[in-house]
């Protein structure tokens, strides 16, 4: 070999050396490499994917602060998920982050039961517990497991988890959170379920500012305690068919947002948000059919709360007792103060008084709202209780006040039931509700509904997620504020509009592609210039009508 060519494989080596990967992911697998899991995690290295076949492993795991991913074979299977389960044999809390663990830890597709942190005196997080660590948990099983705290998982001291998709069923706690307790942590808990818990579904204490989106949460001893200045935000969750309040709220200030209440029992007063020392938002909610003993059958605020609900309807809910049965939907007391804000109050019924609102020592507004149709007697008493520009099928005093008809399109249903699934309280043609409300009433996009990143403006959606600013040419408007005047209730009635096929009030992507499907499909609906062919002209009058807008 000549000095060139040595010079050569020299430089061909370091590009070799520069080129060669580092550092490449291990995957091991359990039971094929490891016969433990626990023994995985201690020889896997960041990076790495420990794969877990199906079966029951009888062990306690620790992550180890590791940055890693411990999976199931088949995490979007529930089946395979439930059939790879870690049981902890009744002897502690079966997985444990404690080590800084971050979002890189990723836990998915696996079942965790057995769990006992009573057991093992560490009190917190039967099946799981993070302190002050925040992996990710995605497509989990947390089930049968108990602790003085957090049955199902104990979020501590600093602890920010991402919780997605996970189920949380038949857990228990003794005290706080038999799904979950959050004490001084803020985790994201996405698209997940919590039922059958003995207790509580989750405890938010202590500071803690989680969000809690798309969950569903029933048949379990009540929904979300926040308590401890915490200031979770819930979006779009559903909360049924509790044996306790669905939400209660003590000395905090949550957000709750574009959820549904219905089929919620079991308690004297409040049955789907009970307010103390609270300040609390509520928008665009569905509350049907909940039911407590005595006050609040879906709402109770007392004790210096405040409390502003926004668009959102009250249908059939109800307080039993005879005696002291007050505010059918709404009771409000011991120096407090609420805004019923373009909501709809219909068939609510108390057993003593105040059919759909009652209000004791404490100040009730309601803007823009309709109270119609419920119990015989009167709907609204006690005070002071201030109305404007609401539809009130009994004389009110107030500027813009009426007692016309709103015109629901099918109050009860087509099974004639008020209080069921499809009861439509949303406004006929020719309602006197539309463009009759008072514009300077709207809050503020808080939460950003429609995703263009402006705060600032007001509420752009009503509770169906139609427009909630829509001119109707073929009504005068009577109410007040810039154009397009809001209309009272709180659903925004929504004319005919040529571009907007999917009949939502809004004009964006999805009316485009259903009318390229409908061309496509040789669909009349199609035919846009009526001359029962599709062709180019059909195109161009769409196009004109998306263009020209809804308004």
């Amino acid at each position: 070999m000549n000095r060139l060519d040595g010079r050569r494989l020299g430089w061909g080596l370091v590009v070799l050396c520069l080129l060669a990967p580092r550092g490449l992911a291990d995957v091991l697998n359990v039971p094929g490499d490891f016969p433990t899991i626990q023994g995985a995690i201690d020889a896997a290295s960041d990076g790495d994917e420990i794969v877990v076949e199906r079966g029951l492993y009888r062990e306690r795991i620790n992550l180890r602060g590791k940055a890693i991913t411990l999976t199931g074979t088949d995490p979007g299977d529930p089946a395979t998920v439930d059939a790879t389960a870690i049981s902890g044999s009744r002897q502690g809390t079966v997985v444990t982050c404690n080590s800084g663990e971050g979002r890189d830890t990723i836990i998915r597709g696996l079942t965790f039961g057995g769990g006992d942190a009573i057991q093992s005196g560490t009190l917190y997080g039967g099946a799981a517990y993070n302190d002050g660590s925040s992996p990710t948990y995605d497509r989990c099983h947390f089930y049968t497991s108990v602790a003085i705290s957090g049955g199902g998982m104990a979020n501590r001291n600093g602890a920010s988890p991402l919780v997605t998709g996970c189920r949380f069923e038949a857990n228990a706690a003794q005290l706080q959170g038999a799904g979950m307790l959050n004490d001084n942590s803020s985790p994201e808990v996405i698209d997940c379920v919590f039922t059958d818990l003995d207790g509580v579904a989750i405890h938010n204490a202590s500071f803690s500012s989680p969000t809690i989106t798309g969950c569903i949460l029933a048949f379990s001893d009540g929904g979300v305690y926040n308590g401890g200045e915490c200031n979770a935000e819930l979006t779009d969750c559903v909360f049924a068919r509790l044996s306790g309040r669905a939400v209660t709220n003590i000395g905090c200030s949550p957000i709750i947002a574009n959820s549904t209440f219905y089929s919620n029992d079991g308690v004297n007063t409040g049955a789907a948000i009970y307010n103390q020392a609270a300040d609390v938002l509520v928008l665009n909610c569905l509350f049907r059919d909940n039911e407590a003993t005595q006050r609040g059958g879906a709402i109770t605020n007392q004790s210096g709360s405040t409390a502003v609900v926004f668009g959102s309807v009250f249908n059939a809910n109800t307080t039993l007792d005879e005696l002291f049965g007050r505010g059918g939907a709404v009771y409000n007391s011991g120096g407090s103060d609420i805004a019923l804000v373009n909501c709809t109050l219909a068939h609510n019924e108390a057993g003593d008084a105040g059919h759909a609102v009652y209000t004791n020592a404490a100040t009730t507004m309601l803007v823009n709202s309709i109270v119609w149709d419920n119990a015989a007697g009167d709907a609204i008493v006690g005070g002071p209780t201030v109305a404007r520009y609401c539809i009130i099928d009994a004389a009110f005093p107030g500027v813009g006040n009426t007692t016309a008809d709103p015109l629901f399109a099918n109050p009860r249903g087509s099974d004639r039931i008020a209080g069921s699934a499809d009861d439509d309280l949303s406004l006929r043609p020719g309602s006197p509700a539309i463009d009759a409300g008072d514009g300077a009433a709207l809050l503020a996009d808080v939460l950003d509904l429609d995703g263009d990143g402006d705060l600032t403006e007001p509420v752009p959606l009503d509770l169906r997620g139609s427009a909630r600013l829509r001119d109707d040419p073929d009504t005068a408007d009577t109410g007040t504020g810039p154009a397009p005047v809001v209309d009272r209730g709180a659903y925004e009635f929504q004319p005919a509009c040529a571009g907007d096929l999917t009949g939502d009030g809004l004009l964006d992507f999805f009316d485009v592609s259903a009318f390229l499907a409908a061309f496509g499909a040789g669909d009349p609906a199609a035919d846009f210039n009526d001359d029962g062919l599709l062709n180019f002209f059909d195109v161009s009058a769409f196009l004109g009508a998306f263009a020209a807008g809804c308004d």
